[in-house]
């Protein structure tokens, strides 16, 4: 998947995943699903016919969907506060970033303790209700809980979930690909380059994604 110019995801396909390239047009593009789980399920609902990430049988199609929710309203805003105190936050408020992190430990125990008792969270087989956790506990893991925190060792059903969907080849070309892409503020204080000097700097891919950013702001401007 990538990002078009206006921030939306529009899947991209290999000689390997046997689906067929989308043909996505303007009014999808314009008005198409914004949340990152909406994205997930269209793209899921109308490209994955094989249903390799998705569930058939009702009673997990509702489970996937519960985790959809849970990830968005608990995970998300968790670890997006906690970065907000840590990292933005115009002061220093250490009893707020202690709350977020305490937090942030109780979401994963949450997800520790269902996969203790089996390898996937729907379906037994990978699914988009695991992909949609990645990005957020793999930014928690490496830059917002103390750095004495060990993961294998306090939640090692979470920590095993996770490394496998790190090992997937689709994962690691995309965190590749947004790492190239990354103008956000996060590079800041992830590898301590500003947003001016990264895009300076820049070239290639990341170059085009300045220039989507930047067609990205002159569209909502005259909208």
């Amino acid at each position: 998947m990538v990002v078009s110019p206006l921030s939306l995801i529009i899947p991209i396909t290999t000689k390997s995943s046997g689906m067929q390239p989308p043909n996505l047009d303007a009014a999808w593009l314009t008005r198409g699903p914004r949340e990152s789980n909406a994205i997930l399920k269209y793209l899921a609902d109308r490209y994955d016919t094989e249903k390799k990430l998705t569930v058939t049988d009702e009673k997990e199609k509702a489970d996937l969907d519960t985790w959809l929710f849970y990830q968005a309203s608990h995970q998300g805003p968790t670890f997006g506060n906690c970065q907000w105190f840590m990292f933005y936050h115009p002061e220093r408020i250490p009893s707020a970033i202690l709350r977020f992190q305490n937090e942030i430990k109780r979401i994963f125990g949450v997800l520790n303790d269902v996969l203790s008792k089996k390898e996937w969270l729907v379906g037994n087989k990978c699914t988009i209700a695991d992909l949609a956790f990645i990005k957020y506990n793999d930014y928690a893991i490496h830059h917002l809980l103390p750095t004495n925190f060990n993961v294998e060792r306090e939640f090692p059903h979470l920590a095993a979930w996770h490394a496998k969907l790190m090992a997937r080849p689709a994962v690691q070309y995309a965190i590749n690909h947004m790492l190239e892409l990354d103008v956000g503020r996060e590079r800041q204080h992830v590898n301590g380059v500003t947003h001016s000097e990264f895009a300076r700097t820049a070239t290639g891919i990341a170059r085009r994604g300045i220039a989507a950013q930047a067609a990205k702001d002159e569209i909502l401007v005259n909208v």
